[in-house]
């Protein structure tokens, strides 16, 4: 609750000029403002858990984009603090300033990094989780019905929910923004179904209607571009509201175009790639694992293949 509180009601604010932009405001000040920078945050943060008898500790730190400034916190290169929490001799690292992330997971700019405890009587060095506690994954059912109406369901879980979840929170009509998104990575003019979107899991529904250019009619076969599938790069971007992914997680891609699959995957995979073929339909999962180099991420076999398979076209044959 006290995380939460937080979070939710206390506006990030990230710049400070002046005596603020080393000490921490008081609480007091905090809450009537309702706004603060990471310190102000971690600092209120920090006291709610102590008032109800936790033990607690503001914790300098550096975000990961600083990797290679510095590799440890002190305070002359420190360029954020958030709140550690001890509970049942487990260390929770609490960053309140990123608003879609769920408890007890390191934020993303946190990932990995160390981070020094303000006033802990032993060790004030400890290392933060390189990747999140709860399961990260996120699934792409395409299913093609009838006037080539392309029907999508998109369900995400974990951090892998960041980017719902944080639109859910920031924009007036989160319908509008994700239509405009997915828009964007697919090339597709979608309508919008159903969209419930929660903290920890989110279900999004969409139809669009796939254009003569994206298929092939030949006799009882169709050939499908499957160029409207984002490529790992663009998932990453989406579903975890990063660059690059900082952290493990997968994505489900299945597609069920309502005959039977004529083309042969069998050959293809990488690294970090599946690939399940049945006779009606084609899973491809990639498993995005933790890479804080965007160079390499973009150049890893996962992201070439990805490319290489999207550009083969998808034979299904209907009897």
């Amino acid at each position: 609750a006290c995380y939460r509180f937080v979070q939710t009601q206390i506006k990030y604010i990230d710049m400070e000029n002046g005596i603020n932009a080393i000490i921490p405001r008081q609480c007091e000040k905090v809450l009537k403002n309702g706004l603060g920078d990471c310190k102000d945050m971690a600092t209120l943060l920090t006291a709610l858990y102590r008032h109800f008898g936790f033990e607690a500790y503001s914790a300098i730190s550096r975000t990961n984009n600083k990797e290679d400034v510095f590799d440890f916190p002190s305070l002359g290169l420190a360029n954020h603090t958030i709140c550690a929490l001890r509970l049942a001799d487990q260390w929770h690292f609490l960053d309140a300033t990123e608003d879609a992330c769920l408890f007890g997971d390191p934020s993303i700019q946190t990932l990995g990094t160390e981070v020094f405890l303000v006033g802990f009587d032993g060790d004030p060095f400890l290392k933060v989780d390189d990747h999140p506690r709860s399961r990260s994954y996120a699934e792409l059912n395409y299913v093609l019905g009838e006037d080539m109406n392309l029907q999508l369901e998109l369900r995400s879980f974990g951090k892998m929910n960041h980017f719902l979840y944080h639109t859910k929170l920031k924009e007036k009509n989160p319908s509008e923004t994700i239509q405009s998104v997915l828009e964007q990575i697919s090339g597709l003019k979608w309508e919008m179904g159903e969209v419930i979107i929660h903290d920890t899991s989110s279900t999004v529904k969409a139809v669009a209607t796939m254009n003569s250019s994206m298929y092939s009619k030949m006799g009882k076969k169709n050939l499908y571009n499957l160029q409207f599938l984002p490529n790992p790069n663009i998932l990453s971007a989406l579903f975890q509201n990063s660059r690059f992914p900082l952290f493990d997680g997968e994505v489900s891609i299945n597609l069920d175009f309502g005959g039977e699959v004529r083309s042969d995957f069998s050959n293809r995979g990488a690294d970090g790639l599946e690939l399940i073929q049945t006779d009606s339909e084609l899973l491809m999962k990639c498993s995005l694992r933790k890479e804080i180099n965007e160079k390499t991420f973009k150049e890893s076999d996962l992201v070439k293949e990805w490319e290489t398979l999207i550009k083969q076209p998808l034979l299904i044959g209907y009897e």
